[in-house]
């Protein structure tokens, strides 16, 4: 018996007289040390619960690994020829977690083809996560093809299980979905070359007899994923997470090894707990550098304010109602290069359009920084125009088939970034720009899927992998070039929220939805996996943009403050009372920022089980408590808001945060003992609003600072 263990759980394996590695038990920290009851149980073949599975053998179930060798034949039979514990390799190009306690490397073996797996786990103790990748190396004499090669397998028993994913499209994503399945498979999965907003790569399963755990998965991953979980007639359940299969083959010469992208599980008592745990581990394991534990600062984006119809001037108009409301930060949106007044042209030219700004970049970014502004910008680089001068200088840079008319989404295709030249082109122009302005910020975004595949400098069989191999190539350069820069990963909103990327860029443009009401139900699915501190939320222009709904200006900063705050607002309309309000939230949120991006959060109430949505964010000695209702219910008399995560035996002083729509304030003493049993009662939010009347499909809410005073 060979067991990983973190402070709260353990992870133990087995290998039998036939060198079969297998998964004993994966839960709650276990203290024995004598395991002869588990080595004596006998499973049918069909019911094995193994470490790794291919075609081979009395197994008919999905398996981790599927390998085409040269005779056309399909069987592996891998055998366990050792382990050791190590330090963990370092798998670059891919992303990694830092800074694991121990690593459990496994070697297993196929004596006829002589194709080698090393798989790796490692512990990441005061969180309670797991990881795991495998490398595979082909020790024969001839070429091999992996069709499939996934990063985790998990066996278990039994057959009834929940599974949560993460779902949406554009505006609407990492909505939560849950499913029943019976005896069959279930995937969730992205074939679009991005983690996606349709499918996260995060999931949860819940055992629903038994010992009833709690299990989490996730992937450092941006491109094509796959889970897929399978539960069989012989009382089995197989979960595998790892590079979707889909259009995958790829070659492995004599002595060449592929690397898997790294898998995340983690098991708990809750749902409660697996957020808790995994949100510690994205913070301590994930975001790296100077931004790993660094607040974030106030931006204010111009995006909604003007469109591609920026100017200089009112640019720097636009400034100064940024720095009057306590922004600290500006991002100069889509339209500032090349020839671009539309989204028909100039991907790729990354200069300034001389036109719009005419002292450039660097002219702009001085003037902002002398209204007390840091200075950053949009840039989607992997993208090209075909009404580009880079287009036409380097028409072989595209994705593009020979022969095909390339399919043409936003007046874009995409770079293939399997070139090399295409990597250096990158990094040398944008390198270029952003030490002209001397760049504190860059937000990446990413606005189309892949369609056109095809490359003649990579493997066409794995070309959606080695496009991310080469998209890690250009940003890690970046990053590592310019270590003080923030930079956030965006697409088309929230299209790739995911691990991967979160090792390079500290924080993500969540959506480009900015709707309050919707934000809640797309910012509580995404907490299921991803702390506050990684994402980004903007009170932005009423009435809505994207929905037309019209919401105050207190509810939607209320809502906007559960991430890292920012204003995407045409301050050129709003009114002296409008821009004293936002100075205020500002001013009050930089005095509780830390609290707020890297508090402990905890989902009180679900606005997915009812019609309000409770959170909290909880320090040492402090808390912040935002309740929101979303309906407006004629008679209602409102329940009380219980609130969590208190002690309580202490005692405490709540203050509401003054709303300029609300004329009551309230501030109070009483026990956590009373918070979390009695709670909050605070009538008819709606009632209390003075503006309620201007606001169509409005929400109601307030925040509340809670400080224990003995």
């Amino acid at each position: 018996m060979i067991r990983l263990d973190t402070e709260n759980t353990t992870l133990l394996f087995s290998v039998d007289g036939n060198n079969i590695l297998g998964v004993e038990y994966y839960g709650k920290r276990i203290t024995d040390t004598n395991f002869d009851g588990l080595l004596s149980v006998h499973r049918e073949p069909r019911a094995e619960r193994l470490v790794a599975s291919s075609f081979g053998a009395y197994d008919f179930r999905e398996s981790s690994l599927l390998a085409e060798y040269a005779d056309g034949t399909f069987v592996t039979r891998l055998r366990y020829c050792g382990h050791n514990f190590t330090k963990k390799p370092d798998i670059s190009p891919l992303p990694s977690a830092r800074d694991a306690d121990e690593t459990l490397e496994f070697c297993l073996w196929d004596e006829v083809t002589e194709l080698t797996v090393k798989q790796y786990f490692s512990a990441y103790k005061k969180c309670d996560v797991i990881t795991s990748f495998c490398v595979i190396e082909n020790g024969g004499k001839s070429p091999c093809w992996l069709r499939k090669a996934m990063s985790l397998q998990l066996d278990l028993s039994g057959d009834k299980f929940e599974i949560t994913t993460f779902n949406g499209a554009w505006g609407r994503e990492r909505i939560p979905s849950r499913h029943k399945p019976g005896i069959g498979i279930f995937r969730n999965d992205s074939k679009s070359g991005a983690s996606s907003a349709e499918s996260n790569p995060l999931i949860y399963v819940e055992e629903k007899r038994g010992a009833k755990r709690h299990f989490a998965f996730n992937l450092l991953y941006s491109g094509n994923h796959l889970e897929e979980v399978e539960i069989t007639s012989y009382n089995s359940v197989r979960i595998l997470t790892g590079i979707n299969d889909f259009m995958f083959r790829k070659k492995l010469m004599p002595c060449q090894a592929f690397t898997t992208p790294e898998a995340v599980m983690c098991v708990a008592e809750s749902d409660e707990e697996l957020e808790t745990r995994m949100h510690a581990f994205v913070k301590r394991h994930i975001v790296r550098g100077e931004w790993a534990e660094r607040e974030r600062p106030v931006v204010f984006n111009n995006w909604e304010a003007t469109y591609f119809d920026m100017t200089e001037e009112k640019i720097l108009c636009l400034a100064d109602g940024a720095a009057q409301i306590g922004a600290e930060l500006f991002v100069l949106d889509d339209g500032w290069f090349g020839q671009r007044y539309d989204e028909n042209s100039s991907m790729g030219d990354w200069y300034p359009n001389c036109k719009k700004l005419k002292d450039g970049l660097a002219g702009l970014a001085d003037n902002l920084r002398g209204k007390g502004l840091k200075f950053g910008f949009w840039v989607e680089p992997e993208m090209i125009s075909k009404n580009s001068d880079l287009y036409r200088a380097h028409p072989e840079y595209a994705m593009e088939i020979p022969g095909r008319e390339p399919y043409i989404q936003r007046g874009e295709m995409m770079l293939d970034l399997t070139n090399p030249e295409v990597r250096q082109y990158l990094v040398d122009s944008l390198s270029h720009v952003m030490e002209e302005c001397k760049a504190d910020f860059i937000k990446w975004d990413f606005n189309r899927l892949m369609t056109d595949v095809f490359t003649v400098c990579g493997e066409m069989g794995a070309y959606f992998h080695e496009y991310i191999l080469g998209l890690y190539e250009v940003i890690r350069n970046l990053t590592d070039r310019y270590p003080h820069v923030l930079f956030e990963s965006c697409a088309s909103g929230g299209g790739r929220m995911d691990l991967g990327l979160l090792c390079f860029m500290p924080q993500v443009w969540t959506s480009d939805n900015t709707d309050a009401r919707d934000r809640i139900a797309i910012q509580e699915g995404t907490l299921f996996g991803y702390p506050q501190s990684v994402m980004s939320a903007h009170v932005s222009i009423c009435p809505n943009h994207q929905t037309g709904d019209s919401t105050s200006i207190e509810n939607r900063f209320n809502v906007a403050s559960c991430g890292l705050l920012g204003f995407e607002i045409d301050f050129m309309k709003c009114t002296a009372s409008d821009m004293e309000t936002m100075r205020r939230q500002t001013e009050y949120y930089k005095q509780h920022r830390r609290l707020l991006q890297f508090g402990r959060y905890r989902k009180v109430e679900s606005c997915f089980d009812s019609d309000r949505s409770v959170w909290m964010v909880l320090g040492e000695n402090e808390a912040i408590a935002v309740i929101v209702e979303l309906e407006n219910k004629v008679c209602r008399h409102g329940e009380p808001y219980l609130l969590s995560g208190l002690d309580e035996e202490s005692l405490y002083e709540v203050t509401m945060r003054p709303q300029c729509n609300v004329e009551q304030t309230l501030s109070f003493q009483a026990t956590g003992s009373y918070l979390c049993n009695v709670g909050l009662v605070l009538g008819d939010l709606f009632a209390d609003e003075t503006d309620r009347h201007e606001n169509s499909n409005s929400i109601a809410s307030r925040m509340f600072y809670i400080r224990k005073i003995s």
